[in-house]
């Protein structure tokens, strides 16, 4: 009798511990299935980062795309902005007009005149004789006309720089050679086709004192053209 009733209960047991056994397989393939989940959703979180990442890199701006950045299309302008002022507009400029100014002063002193009266000489290159009785009117006309000839004489030297670098390392020389060149010119090609019609009467003392004038002329553009650095 005590081993008929042990069947049962050994049953029992048994059948205990296969549902128990049972539920930890479940439990173990719900984990698995739970991790399974966890890596597709960090695989596909991983993808969409690296897809994103991808994206902005492709259109992320270039350095030369920055705002602000020497290879953005307004950096660029700025930087050959900067250059053309620096290379051409300043050079002609500064050199040109203090060239021209002083070559007034130059005159005044070899004639002996008052720097309107040359002025108005130079005015007369373009009007004639009536320009000593023009008055302010052709005193300021010829100072425009000195600047005019001065810049366009400066820009003539600067843009050569450009082609004969030699020229701005070497500018004392150039500078001197620059200033015969202006004095053959102006007095053998510019007075004669002018209203004056002639070129200067030769006179040794005043022939020396202009071709002094036209080499400080042609120094002081070779100067302002002349190589610096960071140019």
């Amino acid at each position: 009798m005590c081993g008929v009733r042990s069947e049962p209960n050994d049953f029992q047991a048994k059948t205990h511990n296969a549902e128990v056994e049972g539920s930890s397989l479940t439990s173990r393939a719900g984990s698995t299935e739970l991790s399974h989940d966890g890596v597709r959703r960090n695989t596909y979180t991983y993808a969409a980062k690296i897809g994103d990442t991808r994206m902005n890199e492709t259109h992320a701006p270039s350095a030369g795309e920055r705002p602000g950045s020497a290879g953005t299309g307004e950096g660029s302008y700025g930087t050959t902005r900067t250059r053309v002022v620096n290379d051409f507009v300043v050079p002609i400029l500064f050199g040109g007009i203090i060239a021209g100014t002083l070559d007034i002063g130059a005159a005044s002193l070899i004639n002996s005149a008052k720097p309107a009266r040359i002025l108005q000489a130079i005015a007369s290159g373009l009007l004639g004789k009536s320009a000593f009785d023009g008055g302010s009117a052709t005193v300021e006309l010829g100072l425009v006309l000195q600047w005019a000839m001065s810049i366009i004489i400066a820009s003539i030297f600067v843009v050569a720089v450009r082609w004969m670098p030699v020229l701005k390392r070497q500018w004392i020389g150039a500078g001197l050679a620059y200033g015969v060149t202006i004095f053959v010119v102006m007095n053998y090609v510019v007075l004669p086709l002018s209203a004056i019609g002639h070129p200067p009467r030769f006179r040794a003392v005043h022939f020396t004192e202009d071709i002094v004038a036209m080499l400080l002329f042609g120094m002081i553009v070779a100067f302002f053209a002349r190589e610096r650095p960071g140019r």
